[in-house]
């Protein structure tokens, strides 16, 4: 008897040694840099907290590109997330479903030999639409556009009330996905939503076609009520605690392309950023200070911090930052459109501009 028992306990330490495994993988075809990590799971069960295991470094490559892989127990997992984060910074898959032996490339599984074929031919470019009709899945095979003479293309059926989206090219990398600020045109329906969405309000649920063109970066839509546009206005937002309605900029008479506010007070708590409304709605903001400005801190949602104190801000519609000067002004404080005296900076001298006559701090015409 006791033979036996000690047979069958030698057995199942076998069986045990020789579980049934599944092995994933992860083609690093975009040269993601750093550790290379699976974040498995099934339920609450995870392989690890995030950003879960190193994966492991394959000996072969498959067209050039390095072979990331992570074993486990059969069955045990059902998804998993490949990425290379380290705290908030990296990049990441989407979740996908545990498929195993199978290589994952950019946004799909596929065999080894697909894998191969894959990597042999060019890159094909892909855009998405996302957004809350679809759980912000991104990438979204579902939801691909359409090629069509270099714009894309893609039907989408919407429910009636606000619909937050977005383009993008499949990542939520930096400059990898476009909003309201990329609009070409104007639409009734259309306001300016956070992080830049494009915030569809429909009465009704509606089948609407959004259209981006690649090359210009640039997005339209059919299905939606085309608007003539008006021209953006700039304020600065966040003094006093005022994220609504913001104080106007005025457009610098030397300079089209430059909005200024003057001698604007700033007090202690007073967080700010330069807005670009169009239509009413924000689609930009603008929390970059431009070299050669005052010392400026930033708040944990990027607004800018300064001292208490009268400032000038020059916006700089080019290039998307504001420069911040300590302001001299000792009368006509936030000069506004409606005002017919307009404060102008010059190699670092403050100059009143009134009815076409230039004068300078003291009241005397300047030169």
């Amino acid at each position: 008897m006791k033979k036996i028992l000690t047979l069958f306990a030698a057995l199942t330490c076998m069986v045990s040694m020789y579980a049934a495994t599944e092995t994933v993988y992860f083609v690093n075809a975009d040269k993601w840099s750093g550790t290379i990590n699976a974040y498995a799971w099934s339920g609450s069960t995870t392989n690890k907290g995030w950003p879960g295991v190193a994966a492991t470094k394959e000996a072969d490559q498959i067209g050039g590109c390095d072979v990331y892989s992570y074993t486990a127990e059969a069955g045990t997992y059902t998804n998993v997330i490949f990425n290379n984060k380290v705290g908030d910074n990296g990049k990441q898959t989407t979740d996908l479903t545990w498929t195993a032996g199978k290589y994952y490339v950019r946004d799909n599984w596929y065999s080894k030999d697909e894998v191969e074929d894959i990597l042999g031919k060019p890159v094909e470019v892909k855009y998405y639409v996302v957004g809350q009709f679809n759980g912000w899945t991104n990438p979204d095979p579902a939801n691909v556009m359409t090629a069509e003479e270099g714009v894309y293309k893609k039907t989408i059926n919407l429910p009636a009330g606000e619909n937050p989206l977005k383009v993008t090219n499949g990542t939520w990398d930096d400059g990898s996905t476009w909003g309201v600020s990329d609009i070409n045109g104007s639409y009734a329906e259309i306001k300016g939503g956070e992080n830049n969405n494009i915030v569809i309000t429909l009465t009704q649920a509606k089948s609407v076609t959004v259209k981006f063109d690649a090359e210009a970066k640039k997005i339209s839509f059919d299905g939606l009520t085309a608007t003539e546009a008006t021209p953006a206005t700039y304020v600065l937002m966040g003094v006093g605690g005022d994220w609504t309605t913001g104080i106007a900029m005025t457009v610098n008479p030397n300079n089209d392309k430059e909005y200024m506010l003057i001698g604007q007070v700033i007090s202690a708590g007073d967080a700010v950023k330069v807005v670009t409304l169009n239509n009413g709605s924000a689609t930009a903001w603008c929390g970059d200070v431009e070299d050669g400005s005052v010392a400026v801190e930033y708040d944990d949602m990027g607004n800018i911090v300064l001292t208490p104190g009268k400032y000038d801000f020059y916006y700089k519609v080019d290039v998307n930052k504001v420069y911040i000067g300590t302001s001299s002004s000792t009368a006509g404080d936030n000069v506004t459109v409606e005002v017919k005296a307009v404060k102008v900076m010059r190699n670092g001298q403050l100059y009143i501009l009134r009815d076409g006559v230039m004068y300078n701090a003291v009241g005397q015409i300047a030169e």
